[in-house]
């Protein structure tokens, strides 16, 4: 059976949503890009990891990126060079995911962290509701096109999530851009929404995959 779908503007809504958060479960989210899954670190994270992330030997980028709401919360998580400073004042809130090493409480997580301030305001006022963050995976499996509305959320994942808020369709309809700036200079890996030509107007020497 599908996922009950609720109206993301409704106060009632997202406070059922935290309330599947905080229980470990699954909710579909609206973002400026694509729709995606959200998940609390912990449990809910393990869920979405077994569930959705692909099992394939692809690129070690590929992790549940997190979703911040504020800028400031990037330095508590991730330490941050020149350049890729740099493309967060440019990009940030935006459709920009930026590979980055983690700060010393992150390393738990790995070598590497993707990181995302999303342009989606009424997100950004969930993410502080949620406690700051939340991890995020596109609301589609592997080889799956992404949601850009509830509909194909729905259609993709409404039987292995507790909820979907439906804020209609997304800005974008494009995932995130995907920066890799672990390295110096940065690496574009993940072509997306933001256009390349704006990317190396900031970063000159950004280079491709």
């Amino acid at each position: 059976m599908s996922a009950p779908r609720r109206p993301f503007g409704q106060a009632e809504a997202r406070r059922e949503a935290l309330a599947h958060l905080d229980a470990g479960r699954l909710v579909v989210l609206p973002t400026d890009t694509v729709y995606g899954i959200a998940a609390r670190p912990g449990k809910g994270a393990a869920l979405l990891m077994q569930r959705f992330h692909p099992r394939d030997s692809g690129p070690p980028w590929r992790m549940l990126p997190l979703l911040i709401a504020e800028t400031s919360m990037a330095d508590a998580v991730a330490r941050i060079a020149p350049d890729a400073r740099r493309l967060m004042r440019r990009f940030w809130p935006g459709a920009l995911t930026l590979l980055l090493p983690p700060s010393a409480v992150m390393r738990r997580w790995g070598q590497v962290i993707a990181v995302r301030q999303p342009a989606h305001e009424g997100l950004r006022d969930f993410l502080r509701a949620a406690g700051g963050w939340l991890v995020v995976w596109r609301a589609a499996h592997s080889g799956e096109p992404s949601a850009t509305n509830a509909e194909d959320a729905a259609r993709n994942v409404g039987d292995e999530v507790a909820l979907i808020l439906d804020d209609g369709p997304t800005t974008h309809g494009l995932r995130s851009t995907v920066v890799d700036a672990t390295t110096s200079p940065p690496r574009l890996v993940q072509r997306g929404a933001l256009p390349l030509s704006a990317l190396r107007a900031v970063v000159e020497s950004l280079r491709l995959p």
